[in-house]
């Protein structure tokens, strides 16, 4: 099951920590273990929808998540996520300086490919890496047959 990744623990040292990086050299970075960044935020941007899931751990080891789905914004995918982003943090009562974890995923690329938009490429391979033309096939016999 995919799941946001748990926090280093507070008193892992960072062996080439420089001196006055986060205090001292050998701990973590002070944005690591400051105690006003409860949160963790997960954005996909997908062809339809960009959903967003905050996860307050603010309440004593009981996380809360908050979850929103905005339209994806085609022109400029940047503009639905941060619409994600803000509306996730405003149902969990939050600002942006709480947010300790950002992960983002999208499917653009992949969508952009699978229905051939976009700008046309080319490959080029040189002796030896002929493999890469048919790595690039999937191993599908049927090109167009998904």
């Amino acid at each position: 099951k995919n799941k946001i990744p748990e926090p280093e623990p507070k008193d892992q040292a960072l062996p080439s920590s420089p001196a006055g990086a986060g205090g001292g050299g050998s701990t973590l970075a002070a944005a690591h273990v400051d105690g006003r960044l409860v949160c963790r935020l997960a954005i996909d941007i997908g062809g339809t929808f960009t959903d967003a899931v905050l996860e307050d751990t603010s309440c004593g080891g009981t996380a809360r998540r908050f979850a929103v789905k905005v339209l994806t914004t085609p022109k400029s995918p940047a503009d639905g996520l941060l619409e994600a982003a803000l509306r996730a943090l405003k149902a969990a009562g939050r600002t942006p300086e709480q947010v300790r974890l950002v992960l983002h995923g999208t499917t653009l690329a992949t969508n952009a490919v699978l229905e051939r938009r976009g700008a046309r490429t080319a490959i080029v391979t040189t002796e030896g890496f002929r493999d890469v033309l048919d790595i690039g096939h999937g191993g599908r016999h049927e090109r167009h047959d998904l």
